[in-house]
């Protein structure tokens, strides 16, 4: 008797990419043996064309929103609308070359961390920094302004438990993105990945990333070279920084992992 497959419904925000959404749709197609995908793709800004229509062999549900909203808002919404056991945030510009899905279900369900991820490289296979400690002001500003450079930890081991793992993959059961209520909508974008997490530590939960199994993505940097994305960037580390959150989570202690 073949093992039940358990249901992953896996939220797509997309703002105009619609090259790359295609080409993550059809890398799912190929990386999803074991697993009853289901898609929610929700376009941010018109697509450029319409892929919807194409044969999968998975469901893929399209929202199309009639004025933007955050990342975080839009990720909620998808959640409202989904069926399956397991919910996945993944970006558009993320790039599988296998099935993670199995691996990061068996974490949960083994009980090695709540939330999940793989390992992100670039198209290099350089590990990019999508794992990281707390972030404090002091910190950001020597991210930003003086190049402060990632200390990569040993990722030879199977798990790291970062304080924070970015919203460019992550993996759960549904009952906990409800239990925590979601991402708080007030962040637009930036930081509403590490409120969540540390609002996960903060109820007991843990933060896991899996280095037996990883995914591609080419990190944007927007905040570096646009001003707009840049002044949205400080407003949400504001806001996160004087958030009832950070002062607890600070509290409690971070990672082993330094930047």
């Amino acid at each position: 008797m073949n093992a039940e497959k358990h249901r992953v419904s896996i939220s797509i925000v997309s703002h105009g990419q619609t090259t790359l959404v295609d080409r993550l749709l059809k890398n799912l197609d190929q990386h999803h043996e074991g697993v009853e995908l289901e898609v929610i793709l929700t376009e941010n800004i018109p697509p450029q064309f319409s892929i919807v229509n194409e044969t999968r062999n998975y469901g893929v549900r399209w929202i199309l929103n009639p004025t933007p909203r955050g990342l975080a808002a839009n990720h909620n919404q998808a959640f409202t609308s989904s069926k399956g056991d397991f919910f996945c945030l993944v970006n558009p510009d993320v790039v599988l070359v296998e099935n993670v899905f199995p691996r990061l279900i068996a974490d949960i369900k083994d009980g090695l961390g709540e939330i999940t991820a793989p390992l992100i490289t670039n198209n290099a296979g350089i590990v990019q920094d999508s794992f990281r400690a707390l972030p404090t002001p002091k910190k950001l500003f020597k991210r930003i302004f003086l190049s402060n450079g990632f200390h990569l930890p040993n990722v030879e081991e199977k798990f790291l438990y970062p304080d924070w793992i970015a919203g460019i993959f992550l993996c759960m059961h549904r009952d906990t993105f409800q239990q925590l209520g979601g991402m708080d909508e007030k962040y637009y974008l930036y930081f509403e990945d590490v409120d969540f997490c540390c609002r996960a530590r903060l109820a007991g939960m843990r933060v896991m990333l899996d280095t037996r199994v990883r995914a591609i993505h080419e990190a944007g940097r927007h905040s570096r070279r646009d001003l707009r994305y840049f002044l949205m960037h400080v407003r949400s580390a504001g806001r996160f920084f004087f958030s009832p959150t950070y002062k607890i989570v600070r509290i409690i202690g971070t990672s082993a992992i330094h930047e």
